[in-house]
């Protein structure tokens, strides 16, 4: 089953605004609403799931949940803040997804935001 995300290198590669390239640290928004915190509550629900299937034994990946890490991880990068955590869990959920097509994608990337 293939997972459509909303990931587009170039878009991630572009500065936040003219004032601050590099944008905001997302971890200043405490909101419920924090597209941070989202995605850390996402990466754990797809890696309980992960766990979830490692003890059932029905082989079934979370492809959505990583979708989704890989889909909140894009826009912090995009909207918010160039951040390397943020960069790592999208590298996660790339690979998750698209193996080492995904992670060859998402090292470009990470190599741009370095």
């Amino acid at each position: 089953m293939a997972i459509a995300t909303t990931f587009d290198p170039e878009v991630l590669l572009q500065p936040i605004s003219e004032e601050a390239p590099c944008g905001t640290d997302p971890r200043a928004d405490i909101s419920v609403t924090s597209r941070y915190l989202r995605v850390k509550d996402a990466r754990a629900m797809a890696r309980r799931a992960e766990r979830a299937n490692d003890v059932d034994n029905d082989g079934a990946p979370p492809l959505q949940e990583w979708g989704d890490v890989v889909d909140l991880s894009g826009e912090i990068l995009s909207l918010e803040g160039k951040d390397l955590e943020v960069m790592a869990w999208m590298i996660e959920g790339m690979v998750r997804i698209d193996g080492y097509s995904g992670l060859y994608t998402a090292l470009k990337v990470a190599e741009g935001l370095v």
